[in-house]
């Protein structure tokens, strides 16, 4: 087929009386039907949306991204309600108008609360309980600049689905349960989760809610939502499980954030939930933390730009450096660099490229979040414990500590 669209095109170039040719033969059954050229390409209406197959900028606070939405996305549906509450006062909601929709689809419209009668906007087909610039927008950024990096079946590997399943400890078949994912990010979590059979709801602060549903919005039983974990906007004692992966740490205030998700739970409903490690004076030095103070501070796009070029130039001492035999290079290039060898001292096959651009990803989301305070497993434990939860278990962990607890039963 290239071939084809190849040879067309040069047999174009090398005749241009060809082009004119077929242009005038054009014009002329235009002028047959009684067509102006004008007519000839249909002008589209500004406020007509577009749709789905074509390209189309997706705003969500500052951020403009152009994505594609080549696949149709399954939005908000009449059933799901039942899952959301107020944030504030916990109440039911209910639909308060309806812009957009196909059969029990919304596409667009509004929720208002039954008790406090507070209202949000449904938009892009996601419910939106906060305001679209918040502390969590450098992550927002992000993930809009890398949606794909982390799913696994985009990259071929198992990463996230191991992790998900070894920090859970779930059976990999939860058909008829209620899920619920506090701080989905992309997506990537999301997408193992919606394979257990279970149906999903999962809700972030920022803007990634939108790659969330580009990539997982096939799945029927699926609610995306755009929320805060300390206002969580989810029906309480609702869900059999609770998962909150990679996000407690980067909230303002990590053991609220947690204390606010337990309620979530049903009576003997499971939680498992994973955060940063608290490093020693030593190894605090030697992290990315000693350049936060100044990288938080700057504007997210240029810190993007100067960890790719970081990358790049970068590259080939790092990975002379992981050649050498023993963790002494791989310790040196994580130290000066800032890298981490992610790949091949697990023998994963991956490709130059893609290592890249995990490398200027972790980069990204190391330097650039507003939040980034880790935990003891001390204190971890002392969370679970306020709570009441019962068969805990906090330990070391792939993401540094993960913890597990079941609600306690009527």
């Amino acid at each position: 087929m290239r071939s084809f669209v190849r040879a067309s095109t040069s047999s174009m170039r090398a005749n241009p009386r060809s082009r004119r040719d077929a242009s005038a033969d054009a014009r002329s059954a235009a002028e047959r039907e009684g067509r102006t050229p004008d007519d000839r390409q249909p002008r589209r209406d500004p406020d007509r949306p577009r749709p789905a197959h074509a390209q189309s900028v997706v705003r969500s606070g500052t951020d403009d991204r152009i994505t594609r939405r080549g696949e149709p996305d399954r939005p908000m549906r009449l059933q799901h309600l039942v899952h959301l509450a107020c944030p504030s006062c916990r109440s039911p909601l209910e639909l308060a108008e309806v812009r957009a929709r196909s059969d029990e689809r919304i596409d667009e419209g509004a929720l208002r609360c039954t008790g406090c009668r507070a209202g949000w906007p449904i938009v892009r087909s996601i419910p939106r309980f906060v305001e679209p610039d918040n502390y969590a927008r450098s992550f927002g950024e992000q993930w809009n600049r890398f949606p794909r990096t982390v799913y696994d079946r985009h990259n071929g590997l198992r990463l996230y689905r191991e992790r998900f399943f070894r920090a859970t400890r779930w059976p990999e078949r939860l058909a008829g349960e209620l899920l619920v994912e506090a701080g989905c990010g992309p997506g990537a979590f999301t997408e193992i989760a919606c394979s257990t059979g279970a149906t999903v709801v999962a809700f972030d602060l920022s803007s990634a809610v939108d790659v969330n549903l580009r990539e997982n919005g096939r799945c029927p039983d699926l609610l995306v939502v755009q929320g805060d974990v300390l206002q969580p906007p989810v029906a309480p004692a609702a869900f059999d499980r609770l998962f909150c992966f990679g996000v407690l740490q980067h909230t303002p205030d990590p053991a609220a954030s947690f204390a606010r998700l337990v309620p979530l739970l049903k009576p003997g409903g499971r939680l498992a939930i994973d955060c940063y490690r608290m490093p020693t004076r030593s190894r605090w030095w030697t992290s990315y933390y000693r350049w936060r103070w100044l990288t938080r501070r700057m504007p997210h796009a240029l810190v993007h730009a100067l960890c790719r070029v970081w990358v790049t130039v970068s590259w080939p001492i790092v990975t002379t450096l992981w050649r050498l035999p023993g963790d002494g290079g791989r310790n040196l290039a994580r130290y000066l660099f800032l890298i981490r060898d992610s790949f091949r001292r697990k023998g994963l096959p991956v490709t130059p490229r893609f290592e890249r651009e995990w490398a200027v990803m972790q980069l990204v989301d190391q330097l650039t979040p507003r939040y980034d305070l880790p935990q003891t497993i001390e204190a971890v434990r002392g969370w679970f414990e306020e709570a009441g939860l019962q068969d805990v278990d906090v330990a070391k962990g792939d993401n540094g500590i993960v913890g597990r607890g079941r609600a306690a039963a009527p």
